[in-house]
């Protein structure tokens, strides 16, 4: 096909087709600097309110937060012609045209039964501190100090799903799952083993779900996700199989408890912008999952961090704090939902005992006072 030349005054200027792409080329590049300016304004309201103490505790400010992410996302959705991804960008894979090329895996879509949208942790007591339960699909952060109750929570929540016939999942990076085993019978929970390898023992509770406590090493997710930056380009992908190959294939996995985000946050050797990127795209993929999710976080400055970074608690979707308080004469334990998206909650800390059968909560007991 002859091309269309533009001439003026005889000399050739542009070729329509070039003309075209031009100006399909200008469209685009300019959508990709609004969309990298909304991006920028993201991360600026997340970083600039993560770094502030004066916020927590104003639950309200920061559910107006939330809305305002939101808002930014919907516009760059808008703006990309449904192609957003709050972390990527725009790459010119192409000299002549930038296209916008998004790293993101394919979502693994599981469908949730009406009576599962809704997670209770079966545990007495703390599931009248919620409306109708945890939403299906969240990732909670559960902080606390040494020997406050994190673990046992969520042993305890998933020992409960296991027993109305769910499968569990408990990755641990710090205790072999020969000594959570044995915290679970402490507590007299009825499980059985039904297979052991290396690093993980298969349990079976008596309502027919499974249990599988698996040790993994930090360095070995923290690893995966450093190779994978030096190809992306400063946005920072994860492949499915990096989180799968801790699941049992045949698992239809209910819950999921990560023990810990610190020990994860150790052993990272990229930047902290890095490590916010890859804890929220982790995050993402576990929504993607429609997998509840338990992210245990050792946290010595409750209530005001309750993570290593402080970064992790603005992404996720709830927060459970516990609390080992020094009384007079002997330490008091309490409990609280200091934050749980798409739901109400009790908004108070109440007291809890960790006994012979495990945690139970005191929802109708005077609220304790937070030490000065």
């Amino acid at each position: 096909m002859v091309q269309a030349i533009f001439i003026v005054f005889g000399v050739p200027i542009i070729s329509k087709e070039k003309l075209l792409l031009e100006q399909r080329t200008f469209k685009v590049e300019r959508m990709g600097c609004r969309w990298k300016l909304i991006d920028a304004l993201r991360l600026n309201i997340l970083n600039l309110f993560g770094a502030f103490d004066f916020f927590k505790g104003r639950e309200s400010f920061l559910e107006e937060i939330d809305k305002m992410i939101e808002r930014v996302d919907n516009e760059a959705l808008k703006l990309s012609g449904g192609l957003y991804s709050p972390l990527k960008g725009i790459e010119e894979t192409e000299e002549t045209l930038p296209t916008v090329k998004l790293r993101e895996p394919e979502p693994v879509t599981r469908e949730i039964k009406e009576e599962d949208k809704w997670v209770l942790t079966g545990i007495p007591g703390f599931d009248k501190l919620l409306r109708r339960g945890i939403p299906a699909g969240s990732n909670i952060i559960v902080a606390g100090g040494p020997g406050s109750g994190k673990t046992i929570f969520c042993l305890q929540t998933l020992y409960n799903a296991a027993s109305r016939g769910k499968d569990c999942v408990y990755l641990s990076m710090e205790e072999r799952p020969e000594r959570l085993k044995g915290h679970m019978l402490s507590f007299g929970f009825n499980v059985k083993e039904i297979s052991r390898t290396e690093h993980e023992i298969l349990l079976r509770a008596s309502g027919g779900g499974r249990i599988s406590l698996k040790r993994i090493q930090p360095v070995q997710l923290a690893r995966s996700i450093e190779a994978l930056l030096e190809e992306a380009s400063g946005t920072l992908p994860i492949k499915i199989d990096i989180v799968l190959d801790f699941i049992p294939e045949d698992f239809n996995a209910y819950l999921l408890a990560l023990d810990s985000i610190s020990a994860v946050e150790t052993a990272f050797s990229g930047t902290r912008r890095q490590y916010r990127i890859y804890i929220e795209q982790l995050f993402r993929y576990f929504e993607r999952l429609n997998l509840t999710t338990f992210i245990i976080s050792e946290s010595l400055e409750a209530p005001k961090r309750f993570s290593e970074t402080g970064v992790e608690e603005f992404l996720a979707d709830g927060i459970i704090v516990f609390y080992n308080f020094a009384g007079k004469t002997e330490r008091i334990r309490g409990v609280e939902i200091y934050k749980l998206r798409g739901t109400s909650h009790a908004r108070r800390i109440v007291p809890m005992e960790i006994t012979d059968k495990g945690i139970v909560v005191y929802p109708d007991n005077p609220p304790l006072a937070m030490p000065l």
